[in-house]
Protein backbone atom coordinates (compact mmCIF):
# COMPACT_ATOMS: atom_id res chain seq x y z
CA UNK A 1 0.00 0.00 0.00
CA UNK A 2 1.54 3.26 -1.05
CA UNK A 3 -0.90 5.79 0.36
CA UNK A 4 -3.82 6.19 2.70
CA UNK A 5 -6.44 6.49 -0.04
CA UNK A 6 -8.64 3.40 -0.47
CA UNK A 7 -8.95 1.93 -3.95
CA UNK A 8 -12.07 2.80 -5.94
CA UNK A 9 -13.39 -0.75 -5.59
CA UNK A 10 -13.29 -0.65 -1.77
CA UNK A 11 -16.57 -1.54 -0.11
CA UNK A 12 -18.15 -0.41 3.17
CA UNK A 13 -17.57 -2.83 6.07
CA UNK A 14 -18.26 -2.90 9.77
CA UNK A 15 -15.45 -3.40 12.29
CA UNK A 16 -16.37 -3.73 15.96
CA UNK A 17 -12.63 -3.79 16.75
CA UNK A 18 -12.05 -0.38 15.16
CA UNK A 19 -15.06 1.03 16.96
CA UNK A 20 -13.64 -0.29 20.24
CA UNK A 21 -10.25 1.26 19.45
CA UNK A 22 -11.89 4.64 18.87
CA UNK A 23 -13.84 4.30 22.13
CA UNK A 24 -10.80 3.65 24.34
CA UNK A 25 -9.56 6.47 26.55
CA UNK A 26 -6.39 4.98 28.06
CA UNK A 27 -3.34 3.61 26.24
CA UNK A 28 -3.51 0.38 28.28
CA UNK A 29 -7.01 -0.24 26.87
CA UNK A 30 -5.87 0.52 23.33
CA UNK A 31 -2.71 -1.56 23.58
CA UNK A 32 -4.70 -4.60 24.74
CA UNK A 33 -6.61 -4.53 21.43
CA UNK A 34 -3.52 -4.45 19.20
CA UNK A 35 -1.55 -7.42 17.87
CA UNK A 36 2.24 -7.53 17.75
CA UNK A 37 2.17 -7.02 13.97
CA UNK A 38 -0.27 -4.08 14.10
CA UNK A 39 0.45 -1.36 11.54
CA UNK A 40 -1.44 1.70 10.39
CA UNK A 41 -0.81 4.25 7.69
CA UNK A 42 -0.95 7.93 8.46
CA UNK A 43 -2.69 10.50 6.28
CA UNK A 44 0.39 10.65 4.02
CA UNK A 45 0.42 6.86 3.62
CA UNK A 46 3.48 6.33 5.82
CA UNK A 47 3.53 2.94 7.54
CA UNK A 48 3.43 3.24 11.35
CA UNK A 49 3.61 0.84 14.31
CA UNK A 50 1.74 0.80 17.62
CA UNK A 51 4.37 3.01 19.31
CA UNK A 52 3.63 5.75 16.76
CA UNK A 53 -0.09 5.49 17.49
CA UNK A 54 0.72 5.91 21.16
CA UNK A 55 2.89 8.98 20.53
CA UNK A 56 0.35 10.56 18.17
CA UNK A 57 -2.42 10.02 20.71
CA UNK A 58 -0.35 11.43 23.57
CA UNK A 59 0.62 14.49 21.49
CA UNK A 60 -3.04 15.15 20.63
CA UNK A 61 -4.07 14.80 24.27
CA UNK A 62 -1.41 17.34 25.31
CA UNK A 63 -2.59 19.86 22.70
CA UNK A 64 -6.36 19.46 22.88
CA UNK A 65 -9.05 19.09 25.50
CA UNK A 66 -12.37 17.33 25.00
CA UNK A 67 -10.68 15.31 22.27
CA UNK A 68 -13.19 13.15 20.41
CA UNK A 69 -12.91 11.16 17.20
CA UNK A 70 -15.91 9.88 15.28
CA UNK A 71 -15.69 7.21 12.60
CA UNK A 72 -17.44 8.41 9.45
CA UNK A 73 -16.69 5.40 7.24
CA UNK A 74 -14.82 2.09 7.23
CA UNK A 75 -14.06 0.44 3.90
CA UNK A 76 -12.01 -2.55 2.78
CA UNK A 77 -10.41 -3.63 -0.46
CA UNK A 78 -11.79 -7.12 -1.12
CA UNK A 79 -8.47 -8.07 -2.74
CA UNK A 80 -6.77 -7.27 0.59
CA UNK A 81 -9.52 -7.67 3.22
CA UNK A 82 -7.22 -7.40 6.24
CA UNK A 83 -6.52 -3.78 5.34
CA UNK A 84 -9.21 -1.38 6.49
CA UNK A 85 -9.47 2.29 5.61
CA UNK A 86 -11.05 4.62 8.13
CA UNK A 87 -12.32 8.14 7.55
CA UNK A 88 -12.82 9.94 10.81
CA UNK A 89 -13.49 13.37 12.19
CA UNK A 90 -11.46 14.45 15.19
CA UNK A 91 -12.51 17.40 17.32
CA UNK A 92 -11.09 19.12 20.31
CA UNK A 93 -10.40 22.56 21.77
CA UNK A 94 -6.89 23.84 22.05
CA UNK A 95 -5.46 23.87 25.54
CA UNK A 96 -3.50 27.03 24.81
CA UNK A 97 -5.93 29.87 25.25
CA UNK A 98 -3.45 32.63 26.04
CA UNK A 99 -2.75 33.58 22.46
CA UNK A 100 -0.96 36.87 21.98
CA UNK A 101 -3.31 39.68 21.13
CA UNK A 102 -2.52 42.53 18.82
CA UNK A 103 -2.65 46.08 20.13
Amino acid sequence: MSDAIPPEEAVPVESPLLRRLYATREWSETQALLTDDFVWHDERGKRRRAKHLKHATQWSERQLEDLHATIEAIVADLAEPTVLYVRDRTRGRTLYRDWPTST
